[in-house]
């Protein structure tokens, strides 16, 4: 099996802060993530997806992550 087909996306920003936040919030619930980021330092704006940065699950943990997910955004 590929690498990349074991990580799913389950979150996309341009906030470094609010990603690092997320995935902390999924450690602490015992999901293993990672952030993979397109972020360009010298270019402070999002020009297509350079200043994207994406919070990825394991393939088994997606669902979990994405309902974590939906009630921290819900409580907002």
């Amino acid at each position: 099996m590929d690498k990349e087909e074991l990580w799913h996306e389950v979150f996309s920003t341009t906030d470094e802060s609010e990603a690092l936040v997320l995935k902390g919030l999924l450690e602490s619930e015992g999901i293993r993530c990672q952030i993979l980021s397109h972020k360009v330092p010298q270019l402070p704006v999002n020009i297509n997806g350079l200043g994207l940065i994406k919070l990825e699950v394991l393939k088994d943990d997606v669902e979990k992550a994405l309902d974590i997910l939906s009630s921290k955004i819900n409580q907002e």
